[in-house]
């Protein structure tokens, strides 16, 4: 996730990466890069499938920044990529019966279920 971006924009972001990984010295001396570059941000919720409330919370972390007007997220946003793994294991999920510990079915169960079986089909 990030503010939305034109084509070329995110060539830049590409080339900035390219610059910081192949010349970091340059990198660290390109004041555009500095001030503009997006860096990435990885959150991994979970890895077994037992731990829901990782996923849980991915969910409702996604929605808040798909959804938010906050100056101070917007900001954020607008200086990172953040990649969200919702769940490393969603078949040991769905085994765990699929629902949170409360007992309710959880929505992110339900969309890893249906994404699945779109991909088998």
């Amino acid at each position: 996730m990030t503010l939305p971006e034109t084509p070329a924009q995110t060539r830049q972001q590409d080339l900035w990466r390219n610059e910081i990984k192949n010349n970091p010295a340059a990198a660290a001396r390109d004041t555009r890069l500095l001030a503009d570059y997006k860096a990435p941000v990885w959150i991994n919720a979970n890895i077994h499938g037992d731990e829901w409330e990782g996923t849980d919370a991915a969910m409702r972390l996604i929605r808040e920044l798909a959804t938010t007007m906050d100056p101070h997220l917007l900001d954020v946003l607008a200086h990172t990529k953040i990649v969200v793994n919702v769940t490393a294991n969603p078949d040991g999920r769905v085994r765990v019966n699929g629902r949170t510990r409360l007992g309710s079915t959880s929505t992110a169960t339900t969309h890893l279920v249906a994404a699945g079986e779109r991909r088998r089909a």
